[in-house]
């Protein structure tokens, strides 16, 4: 889970709260909105339902691809009203964050460098493993990135591997990376 005060900023960046979470565990300890999706619900199966949703994508790392196309998609549907979140590992030798760099559909709105606590790890809801919440360390940098509005003016001229190289702002929001 985002710490608090990580996901409050990043708000306070972008201008928009999240109303849907869409990679979050199936009893819901780590969501970031009131909406959610799990594995149970396979998010990567509800494009309709993500159309003109304020939404906040941690996805586990391994299917960031799907999860960027599938936002993608759906603020190319509904471009004014669907807003999107992403909490990505910045991972410029893998295929998936090239491939996403180069779409250029993003824009960084924070980069969080290794080592700064961004997570905290769920309580347990069974009662039986209660326990407090810690802040871990991300382990990697980390970006937290908006998807565009298509042909919006603002973004004309915007390259968002500049961006990354510069170390401009990035958000990710998400689960423990691996060890």
């Amino acid at each position: 889970m985002f710490a608090g005060d990580y996901r409050q900023n990043l708000y306070e960046d972008v201008g928009w709260e999240g109303d849907l979470d869409l990679c979050c565990n199936s009893i819901g300890t780590n969501a970031q909105g009131p909406l959610i999706y799990s594995a149970i619900e396979d998010g990567l199966l509800q494009l309709e339902y993500l159309l003109g949703q304020k939404i906040i994508c941690n996805p586990a790392f391994p299917l960031c691809d799907e999860f960027l196309k599938l936002l993608e998609a759906a603020k190319e549907q509904q471009p004014l009203d669907t807003k999107a979140l992403a909490i990505l590992p910045h991972r410029d030798t893998n295929d998936w964050f090239k491939n996403f760099v180069a779409r250029n559909k993003w824009r960084v709105v924070r980069r969080y460098p290794e080592g700064t606590k961004l997570f905290s790890e769920p309580s347990h809801a069974n009662g039986f493993a209660l326990k407090r919440r810690q802040t871990i360390d991300s382990g990697e940098v980390i970006l937290a990135c908006e998807v565009k509005t298509p042909g919006k003016e603002e973004h004309k001229g915007h390259n968002l591997e500049k961006e990354i190289q510069e170390c401009v702002s990035f958000i990710k929001y998400g689960y423990r990376p691996p060890q």
